[in-house]
């Protein structure tokens, strides 16, 4: 959807959630600036988004266990010349 000057887009599952424990170390892991090298995945897509768009770009993660996730990000809308 389009939201002031951004493109933002949310990704949810019904699926199993993420426990909160676990939420909030991978919450921790995507504001590192040199992340582990295990699981990198949507470490390197965070970093790489808030580095091409800022850091409002970067992804964002929210579940509830036994509900599901909800990973979203923002894209700012580029100016045509």
């Amino acid at each position: 959807c389009i939201e002031g000057h951004y493109i933002k887009t949310h990704i949810s599952d019904n699926g199993l959630g993420i426990e909160e424990k676990k939420l909030l170390e991978i919450r921790e892991k995507l504001k590192l600036e040199n992340p582990p090298q295990e699981h990198i995945g949507m470490l390197n897509t965070s970093k790489r988004l808030s580095l091409m768009y800022g850091s409002e770009s970067k992804l964002y993660i929210e579940s509830q266990y036994h509900e599901g996730t909800t990973v979203s990000f923002s894209i700012p809308i580029q100016e045509q010349r």
